[in-house]
C-alpha cells in the first residue's frame, strides 16, 4: 500500500511517499524536498519514524537514517537552505530503536548498542547486554528501557564519547 506523509519545517515542504507493497521487510521511500526527488529501498520491518533536532529534520527505518532537511544558513538579509542534490543517508548494521540529533553528532540507539556518529563514521559506541525497547534523551543522558523491563543510563558527552552512568539493568 502506498501513502504519502507531508512534513513542513520553517516553510519548507517535504513529501515522503512510502510503499510497503514490495514485501514485509522492505519499504520503497521517495522523498521530495527543495524540488529534488530521491528514491530509496529501505529495511522496513520497523516502519518509518521522524525526528527533528539541532536544525535537522530526519526520518529513520530499521537500518537507515535519512536527512530530509538541514538548518537554514544565513545569507545577507535572510535565511536559505543549502542547495541539495539528494537526501543524505546514514546506514547501520543493527536495528534502530530511536535516533537523536545533536549539534555535531547523531546518537543512534540500536537494539543492542548505542552509537555516536560524527558525519557518517562511528566515533563512539557502547554495547548493551539486553535488547532496547525504548529510549529518551535529556541533559546529555540517554534513559534506556530494555525488553526485559530493566533500565540503565548512558551519558553522551559534548565530544561524543559515551559512558555508563550506572550499570545496565539497574533501576
Amino acid at each position: 500500500m502506498s501513502r504519502a506523509q507531508t512534513v513542513v519545517v520553517d516553510g519548507e515542504v517535504v513529501v515522503v511517499e512510502v510503499d510497503d507493497s514490495g514485501g514485509p521487510r522492505l519499504l520503497d521511500v521517495t522523498v521530495t524536498a527543495s524540488g529534488v526527488r530521491s528514491h530509496f529501498t529501505l529495511a522496513g520491518w520497523r516502519g518509518l519514524s521522524f525526528g527533528v533536532g539541532a536544525g535537522t529534520t530526519y526520518a529513520w527505518t530499521a537500518r537507515e537514517v535519512l536527512v530530509l532537511l538541514r538548518a537554514p544558513v544565513r545569507a545577507g538579509r535572510g535565511h536559505h537552505r543549502a542547495p541539495r542534490s539528494a537526501v543524505d543517508v546514514l546506514l547501520l548494521d543493527d536495528d534502530l530503536v530511536v535516533v537523536f540529533r545533536r549539534a555535531t553528532h547523531w546518537i543512534a540507539v540500536c537494539e543492542t548498542s548505542v552509537r555516536v556518529f560524527e558525519g557518517d563514521q562511528v566515533g563512539s559506541r557502547i554495547e548493551l547486554g539486553e535488547a532496547v525497547e525504548a529510549a529518551s534523551w535529556g541533559s546529555g543522558v540517554l534513559e534506556l528501557t530494555y525488553v526485559g523491563g530493566g533500565r540503565s543510563r548512558v551519558r553522551v558527552a559534548a565530544d561524543g564519547s559515551v559512558t555508563w552512568e550506572e550499570s545496565a539493568g539497574e533501576a
